[in-house]
Formats: structure tokens, C-alpha cells, sequence
């Protein structure tokens, strides 16, 4: 469990527990609904180096798949599912699709985009981030590695160190107008309020355990008290 996992805040490998979760979002409260912890059981050693590695028998996207499964055998009831761009794929879309869910996703600027069906059977694809689109707005189309014809929408904003931030979104939902989709995927900050709460209010990296069981055990009574 606590091994070397990639930070992406930091662009580099860091040393800890790496935590998968799903949080439920509803009217103002936020509910964690499903967590793994990502473990990496596999030892190998590398060519070159000869260092050894550890890696996880199961990937972050399958992961994902399983919680989404989770939470539908548990009858929860939602409609969108919000995600980063480590998981757009089109594996990841297509599930998603066939489990009757909608959802809106950062994707990468170098993403391809037709804006018509006659554009991608033709090949004609451009880059997302060469998209000329206001701050909010939306274009329909279809990106590449999704059939379905989906919506594309910027949102332009400020840095706190006063540069300019640009993320592109993605939405299945073609009904959706992109002042909408962007106040959805706000929605997705509430994770980030819930993993800094936990660390500060539940003690969630205070632990003083030594074992798989009861560090395991740590981690969901610090879930727990963060409902309480």
C-alpha cells in the first residue's frame, strides 16, 4: 500500500497511499459513496537499471469501471459522472454509455475534434485546443475515439498567480448548453475539499499502524468520521 504512486501536482513520483474514490454529490451535500486503495503487489526489476519496481495488478481505469459497477448495484441514483483527463478513454466512454450515465470529462488540448460527420468520416480532425471558443461556449461534433457525437465546451480562467488557465471539457449530453456543463463539472472540486478534509479533520495520515488489515481499517474509519 505505501509505495511510489505519480503525482501529477507535482510532476514526479512521491512515497504514500495512493486512494481511488467516489464521491456523491446531491443538493449541496457531498457523499463519499466508494474507495480502493491502489495497491501494487508486483515486484519487477528494470532492464537497464536493474532497480526495483512495484506495480499494481489492476489500472486506475479499471478501477474506475469497478466503482461505477459499485454504485449501480447499490442503486444509487445519479446521471452524470464527472472525470479528469486520466480517464477518457474510449474503453472508459463506452462503458459508461452502455451503463445508461452521461459524462463530462477534461480532456488533453491535443485531443482531436470534427466539428461535423461529414468532417470525421473524411478524416478532417483538428486539434481541441485549435478551436476558436469563448470562455463557456460549446460546439457539437465528435471527438476522435467516440462514436457518438458529443459536446465540446472551454472554460477560460485566472490563475492565482495571475496567468491565464484554459481546460477543455467534453460532455456527452448534447442537450446541455456549455454555461450548464461548466456548472456541473464544478461540481468535481468537491473531491479535492473532501481528500483535504480527511487528511486535516479525520486524521487520515496520522496513522500509526504497521499492517495491510489495519491500515486499511485507518482509512475507512477516516471516511466514516468525515460523514459525521
Amino acid at each position: 500500500m505505501n509505495c511510489y504512486h505519480f503525482d501529477h501536482t507535482v510532476g514526479k513520483t512521491v512515497k504514500g497511499i495512493n486512494l481511488f474514490n467516489a464521491l456523491y454529490y446531491s443538493n449541496d451535500v457531498s457523499i463519499p459513496v466508494a474507495f480502493e486503495i491502489v495497491k501494487k503487489p508486483i515486484r519487477y526489476s528494470e532492464l537497464k537499471t536493474k532497480k526495483e519496481r512495484r506495480k499494481s495488478d489492476t489500472t486506475k481505469n479499471e478501477l474506475m469501471r469497478d466503482i461505477i459497477q459499485t454504485t449501480i448495484n447499490n442503486k444509487l441514483k445519479y446521471s452524470y459522472i464527472l472525470m479528469d483527463t486520466w480517464f477518457t478513454s474510449q474503453e472508459n466512454f463506452e462503458f459508461i454509455e452502455k451503463k445508461e450515465k452521461k459524462f463530462i470529462a477534461a480532456i488533453k488540448s491535443n485531443r482531436l475534434f470534427a466539428t461535423s460527420l461529414e468532417e470525421k468520416y473524411n478524416g478532417k480532425f483538428q486539434r481541441v485546443d485549435s478551436l476558436e471558443l469563448s470562455d463557456k461556449q460549446s460546439i457539437r461534433g465528435y471527438l476522435k475515439g467516440y462514436d457518438k457525437e458529443a459536446l465540446i465546451v472551454r472554460r477560460i480562467f485566472k490563475n492565482k498567480d495571475g496567468s491565464i488557465g484554459i481546460l477543455n471539457l467534453v460532455c456527452s449530453d448534447i442537450t446541455l448548453d456549455g454555461s450548464t456543463v461548466s456548472t456541473i463539472y464544478e461540481k468535481r472540486w468537491k473531491v479535492e475539499e473532501f481528500h483535504k478534509s480527511i487528511k486535516h479533520n479525520s486524521a487520515l495520515a496520522k496513522s500509526p499502524t504497521k499492517t495491510v488489515r489495519t491500515q486499511s481499517n485507518h482509512l475507512f474509519m477516516s471516511i466514516l468520521a468525515f460523514l459525521n
